[in-house]
Formats: C-alpha cells, structure tokens, sequence
C-alpha cells in the first residue's frame, strides 16, 4: 500500500515538472535500498532539467527588457557569474547537504549552465586541429574515468564527467578518431533514440525485481538480464518511432495524444491516491511513534517474548523467536522456548506472522 501511494505521488510530481523534489521526498538517498522499489526514480534528472529550461529563457527576457541593445553582455556574465555561484554550493552542498547538493536545480545549474555559454560562446570559434584533437582524447578519458571512479556521496564529482562532455562537444569541429568512433551508425542510433531509452528503462527494472519479489539488481544475470534488457530497447524504440518523431514534426495527432496520455496518467494517479489502500501508518502516525489499531485495515498482533538477537552486545546466547498470537488473547510459552523476564517487558508488536522462525531484533544497534 504505501509502495502504491508513493508510485501515485510520483506520477503527479512528475507532470508538474517536480520530480526531483518527488524524488528527494519520497526516496532520499539516491543510492539507497529504497530507490530499488521507486519505478520514477531517474525522473529527478527531467526535472532538475525542465525547471531549467524554464527559469533560463525567462530571466534571458527580463534581461532584455531591462537592458536592450546589451542583451549578450549580461546574459553572458550573468549565466557565468550564475555558474560559478552554483558550482561552489554544489561543493559546499556535497559534504553538508548532500540531498540538496543531488537533488536541486541551483545544486545542478552549474552543469548546465556551462553546456549553453559553450554553445553561445564558444563552439564556433576556430581552433588548431592539434588542441581539438588532444581535447578529445582527454574528454574521452574523463567520461571514461567518471564510470571507474564515481564515489556516490560527492555530487561535486561529477565536475569530472562534465568537463569530459564540454570538452568532447568542443572537439567536435575537427575529425578525430574519437568523433569517428562516436560517428559509427550503431552509436549514433543509440544516442538518436537515447532519451526514450531513459524514459523506460528504470521503470522496466523496478516493475521486474517487484515481479521476482526481490531486489533485481543483485540477481541480474542469465536470461532474466537479457530480457529486461530487450524489454527495455523494445520500449525505446517504440516510444521513438511512435510518439517522440511524431512530436517532432509538429503533428496535432501527437500533441493531442500525448495531452490525453499526461491527463490519463495524472488520474490514475489521483485515483490510487484517493481509493487505493491506505499506508500502515500516515507519515504524522510514523514521526510521533503512534502505531494503530487496525494499520492499513490489517488486525494487529502482539509478539510476546524476547526477541532473537544476532547483536553479540545483547546477549552472548542466540535467543529464540517468540510466539506470534492475535491481539488481545492469552497464550503461555512454548515449552523450550524462555519467558518474559518481566510482564510486557518483551513485547512486541508487528503487523504479520513470524511463524516462530528466527528473527532480528528491531531495536537500534541490534543485527
């Protein structure tokens, strides 16, 4: 249920052009254990970029009321004073914030800023064939290097990749033997249908390690690997042919279709919201620890007894899982199995059957 609820979130946020802030709320961590089971998880990038593409051309048209005749002066400085502002919270951010530092536009602006004053300024300007082809062969390295070294918790790392990208786009004017490997008719297809390819893939994975009811990463291999794999191109190539060219070439068809996909969308959204079933606990339940009756419609149960703990802090002695019995009846110990030191002193409760199998202790600190 509450999977459901936060997937229904998710569709919302990503219409309105937040899902970054969907992401930063729903799933934290980027690299966390719960981003495995969050199917819009790479949205956040989308948005951190469409938030940009509209905050840019409007401050370009304030600029040009405010100071006409001198439009690329300012724009100039003021996207380069903008860049070097946002680069240095980004570095700042990485080690105090590293949500924001991730999940931000004025954490991320930087990286795109320098993409636009390279193609206003920059990339039309002669340069020696020597120096471009040198630029190349340190882009490439740089991308490749972004892929060997990627520490997760230092967003300001990935100054690295994108000085790569500048300088490989700055390289470009002459014919290197890195532009001609990125030339090659498969790559260029690859990036040609590269934007529907990230559409689907995250949600491709998610939905197959939510059908094998474990995590699909760390059991990727096989034949299971390769479809997911397939599943994924097949998608792309689909939404390329069938709605991203179409949209391209201004057909009303597509416009209206895809108006209708994004209303279809935010209903179902709101539907599984409102009518859906209901979390265990609301989130104000969970920050002031109140725990239901009934959580989500299911009866509560009490676990009575201690609790097995794989901490050798505890206790130096395993302890067995206790009984599971619904609320509200009596039960006695198993034979074998130790009793409460105290009444309610090992309760717990839990909202499903343990079946008297091993288990962890859910305290803090415990295994």
């Amino acid at each position: 249920p509450l999977r459901a609820n936060k997937t229904a979130e998710g569709v919302r946020q990503a219409l309105l052009l937040q899902g970054n802030l969907s992401a930063k709320e729903t799933v934290g961590a980027y690299w966390g254990s719960a981003a495995e089971q969050y199917p819009f998880l790479h949205i956040w990038s989308l948005g951190v970029e469409e938030q940009f593409y509209l905050l840019l051309p409007a401050s370009l048209l304030v600029l040009a009321w405010l100071c006409p005749g001198r439009l690329p002066v300012f724009a100039k400085t003021g996207m380069a004073a903008a860049a070097a502002l946002s680069l240095a919270y980004c570095a700042l951010a990485s080690f105090f914030w590293p949500l924001s530092a991730f999940y931000h536009l004025h954490a991320r602006a930087w990286e795109l800023l320098l993409g636009g004053m390279l193609a206003w300024g920059g990339i039309n300007r002669p340069a020696g064939a020597a120096g471009l082809r040198s630029g190349a062969l340190l882009g490439a390295s740089l991308v490749l290097a972004a892929f060997l070294w990627n520490p997760s918790n230092l967003v300001i790392a990935s100054l690295v990749p994108v000085t790569g990208a500048l300088l490989l786009i700055r390289s470009f004017q002459a014919e290197t033997l890195v532009s001609r490997a990125l030339a090659s008719p498969p790559l260029v297809y690859v990036g040609r249908i590269s934007y529907s390819l990230y559409l689907w893939h995250w949600p491709v994975v998610v939905i197959a390690g939510m059908e094998a009811s474990a995590s699909f990463l760390p059991a990727a291999g096989g034949w299971r690997a390769l479809a997911v794999l397939l599943l994924v191109a097949f998608a792309g190539w689909a939404s390329y042919t069938f709605v991203e060219r179409p949209l391209r070439a201004h057909r009303f068809g597509a416009y209206a279709g895809l108006c209708l996909a994004a209303l279809a969308f935010w209903s179902a959204g709101v539907a599984a919201d409102a009518f859906g079933p209901a979390p265990l606990r609301s989130k104000e339940q969970i920050h002031s620890g109140i725990f239901p009756d009934r959580p989500g419609g299911f009866p509560l149960i009490e676990v009575r007894g201690p609790l097995y703990s794989s901490n050798p802090q505890d206790d130096e002695r395993p302890r067995l899982c206790p009984r599971v019995v619904p609320r509200g009846q009596s039960s006695r110990a198993p034979a074998g199995r130790p009793a409460c030191a105290a009444p309610g002193a090992c309760w717990r409760e839990a909202a499903g059957v343990l079946g008297g199998l091993p288990c962890h202790d859910a305290r803090p600190g415990a295994g």
